[in-house]
């Protein structure tokens, strides 16, 4: 099939299933950048959210026999894009940048943190 551009997401799904690869080198080059650009607006961080994005693909790839022909995909990936960046907040959340010191000479102890600051 040549014109992979002028199918529905459906019916890329349909085939990825089917085993045509090109259907989802498809859905990737549909959604790639949207996907991404919504996982930066949520962890601030670039390069996370290229690589969150990619692990979004590959969740999607794992899981695309359990979705829904009557629901649109779009939303079905925006879903996993979503949880997987509050997945990611919430694991960062436990660790926190704080520096201890007191008056002495005593090293400041730093503790690592990804959470989100005001």
């Amino acid at each position: 099939m040549a014109n992979w551009n002028a199918l529905a997401d459906s019916e890329l799904v349909l085939s990825t299933l089917a085993g045509r690869e090109s259907g989802f080198e498809e859905l990737v080059r549909r959604y790639q950048r949207p996907i991404a650009a919504y996982v930066y607006r949520m962890v601030g961080d670039y390069d996370l959210a290229l690589d969150l994005t990619q692990e979004v693909f590959i969740k999607v790839y794992g899981s695309l026999s359990r979705c829904r022909a009557e629901f649109k995909f779009s939303t079905w990936i925006y879903k996993i894009a979503h949880n997987a960046a509050i997945d990611h907040l919430r694991r960062g959340a436990a660790r926190e940048t704080t520096s201890y010191s007191s008056e002495d000479e005593r090293p400041a102890i730093t503790i690592d943190s990804r959470r989100l600051t005001p």
